[in-house]
């Protein structure tokens, strides 16, 4: 491929700019349908369109990466009786579940109704929240399905229509009447927002909500984000037809996450509480009872006080005491933990080990770690299905934490035992020491010593119950509002006219601009001279043939002063500048295809050379379908198929017309081989009598594209018009005259028919066209 083909494929691949302009200006009123058409419909959807509402708040989560306690809080932490753990993640998934919405929803009494008023187009409506213009009371005694809309229709100030989805009343209702009707039961009482004029005619839509489904849709409709990746600010929007109603939600539904997230943090102080209460409820009895046979005991015997070797090992034993109890406490709590984990299948709410004082780090770090591990599992149990290959995974971790935890309850009960055994053993020898001393004092130390023992363990757990007592008081939310949804700073999300007149006016110009791109793209026929001219700079153009507004067969002969008996003229000298020797000229008419108008062209080419003088002959060569015989009325018994035959001679097939210096050639009969008489020795002949006859030779031949009659007879011609019609022509015909250019050797000439300088976009025409307009060249009829 040379650099020429290279420049010539460019310039085929470069989008015709002009072209689309030019396309655009032709089919104007294309535009201004579709921008009608756009901007009406754009009218209608902005009216017709609900009105839609954003509404934002902006909430501060404190996590464990952004903690800083303070105050009761961060004793609270050194006492271990609160958790302060959080994941940011984790929040917005529990803002985001089912449960806390429909907890929010439960407790909003105003959703459990929706009231609409139906606009007096019927087209849209407005929903009512709060402000409503009456009550609708259900009765309990009938089914009153939810999501099924009531319509209620004010035909005068205190009377009014019902229907349903499924039924239509057939009397007029008043307030305070119980209306029956299909599954539906309810009486309707007015309120101070009920304006009975403005009422009459307008028609309300009243729906019954199910509170699951309203939780779901509220749970779709709420969005969660993060203010910011490296911050805790956490952006909650919802959408809805009441800016109200959606902020009511959104501050609703943070105040039941902050109740139930300080629910949680005091669980623990809770479960403590509980703890210590059920310990202490059969400790408290056994208390009183040491304590007065103690001092009755004392009172009876009138002793006070024990001697000094009793005293000492009273001391000693009450060491002891102090010992077993704490030792009995944590026997107790293991216990307790061993059943909680045996019959658990929630780790949440565990007694956390600190509360009571037992600071084992591992055990400590397990149920932490259980909790952890559970909290998450009953986050994501909101969102994901059992079999869900991430909750699998999690109940594997918790199986494996509390298998280890159970391990380590079981070891620290063996080793609760041991110390318990070990201080048993030490009492039992402070025991013998005692029985050596006198009776009373003996009996004095052993009621001393369980007194003491009860009053311990008491007092210890009423100290922790005192510390769980003040982490439930001093507890704070983790979360902190700093932006409450507000109705007056909602955003109108829908309609939004000026978006609808923007987008209505864009497509009203894109849709036929896309239009004419797409229909031009996938046209295959030729629309302008560029098409041709562009891609075959080889071969010369010797005429375009204007548009013939005219349903005559010779134009050239009847209307000579017409636009186009001026381009056949124009084409006739070119012919003579290519052909400029003094030789008899021999001129092939064809195309492409059928349809064309080379019959046209012939005819009338011939017509134009002999009105210059020249002694012309029209050949219809055609043996297929003739048709140039009827352009002259003329029959078609003898000629050139006759002759090609033997069936006439020359002159029998020439016959004159009533066009000076015209003589006319008809195909004759059509034979059954036309291809092989025109390519016989008799079609030589013939047109070297011819030649020697004529000055000119015009052969109108069957489409060259469809059949090859017209091939056979390139070397008896000095010339072939190869004719195209715009918006006839296919594409193809580009390739086609590329390789018919190769075999003629350059004896190929295009010549253009049909062209309308009226629609053409090509430049040159319409500058003709607007010069001889403008300047009055009336050179031309019409």
């Amino acid at each position: 491929m040379d650099a020429k083909e290279i420049e010539q494929l460019l310039a085929e691949e470069t989008l015709d700019i002009k072209k689309y302009v030019n396309l655009t200006l032709r089919y104007w009123y294309w535009f201004a349908i579709s921008l009608v058409v756009c901007m009406a419909l754009a009218y209608i959807l902005t009216k017709s369109t609900h009105n839609v509402y954003q509404v934002d708040a902006t909430i501060l989560i404190r996590d464990d990466k952004n903690r800083s306690s303070s105050g009761a809080e961060a004793l609270l932490s050194e006492l271990s009786l609160v958790n302060n753990t959080k994941s940011i993640q984790n929040e917005i998934g529990i803002l985001k579940s089912y449960t806390l919405a429909f907890n929010t929803v439960k407790d909003l009494p105003e959703f459990k109704t929706t009231y609409k008023l139906l606009g007096k187009r019927m087209v849209r409506h407005n929903v009512i929240y709060k402000d409503f213009p009456f009550n609708i009371t259900y009765d309990t005694t009938c089914v009153n399905p939810t999501g099924k809309n009531i319509f209620i229709t004010f035909i005068g100030e205190n009377r009014f229509e019902v229907k349903t989805d499924d039924h239509e009343s057939e009397k007029a209702y008043s307030f305070g009447q119980l209306i029956k009707l299909n599954n539906f039961g309810f009486t309707i009482t007015p309120t101070s927002f009920f304006n009975k004029e403005a009422a009459i005619g307008r028609t309300f839509i009243l729906t019954k909500n199910d509170l699951n489904s309203l939780a779901k849709l509220y749970q779709s409709r709420v969005t969660i984000n993060l203010v910011d990746k490296n911050a805790s600010l956490i952006s909650l929007s919802s959408t809805g037809e009441s800016a109200e109603q959606e902020a009511d939600y959104l501050n609703k539904l943070i105040q039941t996450y902050i109740s139930q997230s300080l629910e949680e943090k005091n669980q623990i102080a809770k479960n403590t509480i509980n703890f210590i209460d059920d310990q202490l409820f059969g400790m408290r009895d056994s208390l009183k009872k040491a304590e007065v046979n103690l001092r009755n005991f004392r009172v009876e015997n009138r002793i006070l006080d024990v001697n000094k070797e009793s005293s000492m090992l009273l001391d000693k034993m009450k060491e002891l005491q102090t010992n077993k109890a704490t030792i009995d406490i944590n026997k107790r709590y293991y216990s307790y933990l061993k059943t909680y984990l045996a019959k658990r299948d929630s780790y949440t709410d565990v007694v956390a080990p600190y509360t009571l004082g037992i600071n084992d780090i591992q055990l400590a770090n397990l149920l932490n770690e259980l909790s952890t591990l559970s909290n998450e599992r009953q986050n994501l149990k909101l969102s994901l299905k059992d079999n869900n290959p991430t909750l699998i995974q999690l109940d594997g971790k918790i199986r494996n934490v509390k298998n280890g935890l159970t391990e380590k309850v079981n070891s620290l009960l063996a080793t609760n035992k041991l110390a318990n055994d070990d201080i048993n053993e030490q009492v039992g020898n402070i025991e013998s020491k005692i029985a050596l001393l006198p009776s009373n004092e003996q009996q004095l130390f052993n009621k001393t010593k369980v007194y003491d023992l009860l009053d311990k363990m008491y007092t210890y757990l009423l100290e922790k119950k005192s510390e769980a007592s003040i982490a439930k008081a001093s507890n704070i939310s983790d979360c902190k509002i700093v932006d409450p949804a507000l109705p007056i700073n909602a955003v109108l999300k829908q309609p939004k006219p000026k978006m609808n007149y923007v987008l209505g006016f864009i497509l009203g110009l894109l849709i036929p601009l896309i239009t004419i791109i797409l229909r031009d793209y996938f046209d295959n026929k030729i629309r302008a001279i560029k098409d041709l001219t562009k891609k075959l700079s080889n071969v010369p153009l010797l005429a375009t043939l204007d548009h013939s507004t005219f349903k005559i067969d010779l134009p050239v002969k009847e209307r000579p002063k017409s636009r186009l008996s001026e381009s056949f003229r124009t084409l006739r000298t070119n012919i003579n500048f290519v052909l400029n020797d003094n030789k008899s000229k021999v001129i092939m008419v064809s195309s492409l295809i059928s349809g064309e108008g080379k019959t046209f062209c012939a005819t009338n080419l011939a017509a134009i050379f002999a009105s210059s003088g020249k002694k012309t002959l029209l050949i219809g060569l055609d043996l297929r379908k003739p048709k140039i015989q009827t352009v002259f009325e003329t029959t078609n018994h003898k000629g050139i198929s006759s002759y090609l035959s033997n069936q006439s001679t020359f002159e029998d097939a020439i016959k004159p017309t009533d066009i000076t210096n015209l003589w006319l050639a008809v195909s004759g009969a059509i034979p059954p081989n036309p291809s092989e008489l025109i390519g016989s020795p008799k079609m030589d002949e013939f047109f070297s009598i011819a030649r020697k006859t004529y000055d000119c030779i015009i052969i109108d031949t069957p489409p060259i594209g469809i059949v090859t009659d017209a091939r056979i007879i390139f070397n008896n011609v000095d010339l072939v018009l190869f004719v195209t019609r715009i918006g006839v022509s296919p594409k193809d015909v580009v390739d086609y005259c590329k390789d018919l250019h190769t075999t003629l050797n350059n004896k190929l000439a295009l010549v253009v028919n049909d062209f309308d300088s009226k629609k053409s976009h090509a430049y040159y025409s319409k500058y003709r066209y607007k010069y001889n307009k403008e300047n009055n060249h009336e050179y031309y009829e019409n």
